[in-house]
């Protein structure tokens, strides 16, 4: 449309858009001033991307809280059909260093979901262990728990089929299994070692309290996304399950203030059980949301939210463009984070 003549080219994109909006919530997980090594800073946006992504968000559509949302749904009123729902997943400290005053010099409502535990002990995620330890490592080969043989890791693509093995079972097993499994990817490489990679990579580093407090103040709403971070799937047990819940709100609602939203880690729908609804039900959390591609609509399940995610405006309009498509012809949406 670059030979439009912009108010021409405005009025276009103004009929066209309603071929594709519904309401939507899209996440994120950080964003940093340049990415050094995607295959490690894979959860993070550019800034300038961001930027971006932002301010086109911010004149196409009604940008909205969790809050107002939630509120639409408890009332059984359709939200607007341009609303979108901004959420940031783990509590990285580049929420706060440089998504915050993003956010607040374009006037947009916004929520970050926090994993208690990391937040409390400074604790990277053992999905970032695992990208470190896998392609920075020497050796040539490694034995992990619940591998069943020698991964090699003597070519790239063997580190990015290791990698990819070792993803799988972490959003797959219990917790105790996971534990063990980041045992043993830090021990591929040297303390020294992870010091000056975890300098390389501040990007993955988690916020403390008192910064999740700045945050708060700075109008984030903030949500609990599990105490471990753990997968909320079946072969967690209930009683895990329910600790996971009740710690993550009993700690932000102790070091921040309320608690009535919720994202499952990982989220799709093999990872929610049904003692996960039970739990947040029983909990009172208003709202708790999926990585399952979907829009809102009045009859959603306030429990069981789709969302999006999407990097700028035109993958957004094209996920959104297929998302109608497999509505309207009654498809099922594949079971991803990204529509791109």
């Amino acid at each position: 449309m670059n030979h439009l003549a912009p108010g021409i080219a405005d009025r276009f994109l103004s009929a066209t858009r309603r071929l594709w909006q519904r309401p939507m919530i899209l996440f994120f997980h950080g964003v940093n001033t340049g990415i050094d090594d995607p295959r490690v800073q894979m959860l993070h946006m550019d800034r300038v991307r961001f930027v971006g992504f932002m301010k086109s968000l911010r004149r196409h559509h009604r940008v909205i809280s969790v809050d107002e949302l939630a509120d639409c749904l408890e009332s059984g009123s359709q939200p607007p059909m341009d609303a979108v729902v901004l959420t940031f997943d783990d509590g990285y400290l580049n929420n706060l260093t440089i998504v915050a005053p993003i956010m607040q010099s374009l006037g947009l409502p916004w929520s970050v979901f926090v994993s208690s535990r990391h937040i409390s002990e400074s604790l990277r995620f053992p999905s970032y262990i695992a990208r470190v330890a896998i392609y920075y490592t020497e050796k040539a080969e490694a034995s992990l728990p619940g591998l069943p043989k020698t991964i090699s890791l003597r070519t790239p693509a063997a580190r990015d089929d290791a990698c990819r093995a070792v993803s799988a079972l972490l959003k797959t097993t219990s917790l105790s299994e996971v534990e063990r499994m980041r045992e043993a990817l830090h021990s591929l490489l040297p303390e020294q070692r992870w010091s000056e990679l975890n300098e390389r990579f501040l990007s993955d580093q988690v916020m403390t309290w008192d910064q999740v407090r700045q945050l708060s103040r700075a109008g984030a709403r903030i949500g609990a996304h599990c105490h471990d971070h753990a997968v909320l799937h079946e072969a967690q047990g209930d009683d895990e399950v329910w600790r996971q819940v009740r710690l993550s709100k009993a700690l932000i609602e102790q070091q921040v203030g309320e608690c009535r939203h919720f994202v499952y880690p990982n989220g799709k729908w093999s990872d929610i059980c049904p003692a996960a609804l039970v739990a947040l039900r029983q909990t009172d959390f208003r709202t708790a949301m999926t990585t399952v591609p979907g829009f809102i609509n009045h009859s959603s399940m306030p429990l069981l939210l789709p969302r999006f995610s999407f990097e700028t405006i035109e993958q957004l309009r094209r996920g959104c463009a297929r998302a109608r498509f497999a509505e309207i012809t009654g498809q099922r949406l594949p079971a991803v984070s990204m529509l791109r």
